[in-house]
């Protein structure tokens, strides 16, 4: 094996080739830099836009869930219409989502013979690299669906649950609701009460307690110990009132 020596001009070679190394890994880097940098900038602002599409479409479903409950909850009753139902999601969802959201689209239909309500919102969400990547932005949406057990609708219905005679009617009074049910949520014995010529006339009668009155007075005959029905309206705010 032979010894390898540097001489003083050798090690002036070796020294201004591990300069000129070092130069060229410099502009490497430089040019990489110049490279990654834009490219790490745009997919850093593509994931700001994914992040900030899931999270309105997020909100939109938790939108579209309760305007499609708070509506699905007023079909039970007889007057609740189409027009109804649209009227109660537009006020939910505009309610419930941040009016910074530009939404684009708010639908509701009634699903089947009133078993429930169906609900569809679309928001957009403009992107930050604007007409880089995705000129018109992005367009999340959310569907929700809420249906009904079942049951005849709703015409009146009276929410007291303890009181004697909380559906009371006397002389010649009478309640027609052909085709629509009469309820009263009151457990006590007397709980729907007809006196005199007083009548109801339904397509059901039913009592959380009892009934007092002549037979005839109630056609059909009313049903009693039914289950109280919640109050269709809960959710609804009162409307304001003058003096």
């Amino acid at each position: 094996m032979t010894e390898r020596r540097w001489l003083p001009e050798h090690k002036a070679l070796r020294n201004l080739w591990s300069a000129l190394v070092a130069a060229r890994a410099g502009n490497v880097a430089l040019v990489a830099a110049l490279v990654v940098g834009p490219v790490g900038v745009g997919f850093s602002a593509l994931a700001v836009d994914f992040v900030t599409a899931h999270s309105v479409k997020e909100e939109l479903q938790a939108a579209a869930d309760g305007a499609a409950l708070a509506a699905a909850r007023e079909l039970p009753l007889g007057s609740t219409s189409r027009t109804t139902v649209a009227a109660i999601v537009d006020a939910y969802a505009r309610a419930s989502i941040d009016p910074r959201i530009t939404l684009t689209k708010i639908d509701s239909g009634v699903i089947g013979n009133r078993e429930g309500v169906r609900v569809v919102l679309q928001a957009r969400v403009a992107s930050i690299f604007g007409g880089l990547f995705h000129a018109e932005g992005y367009t999340p949406h959310a569907e929700a669906v809420a249906r009904l057990a079942g049951g005849m609708p709703l015409c009146a219905l009276v929410l007291d649950t303890l009181g004697n005679q909380a559906l009371y009617l006397e002389k010649q009074a009478r309640v027609v609701a052909k085709g629509c049910a009469v309820v009263s949520n009151s457990t006590h014995r007397n709980g729907v009460t007809l006196k005199d010529s007083a009548e109801i006339e339904a397509g059901m009668i039913c009592s959380a307690g009892g009934t007092a009155g002549k037979k005839a007075s109630f056609l059909p005959d009313p049903v009693t110990d039914c289950p109280a029905v919640p109050d269709p309206l809960a959710n609804r705010p009162e409307p304001t009132v003058g003096a």
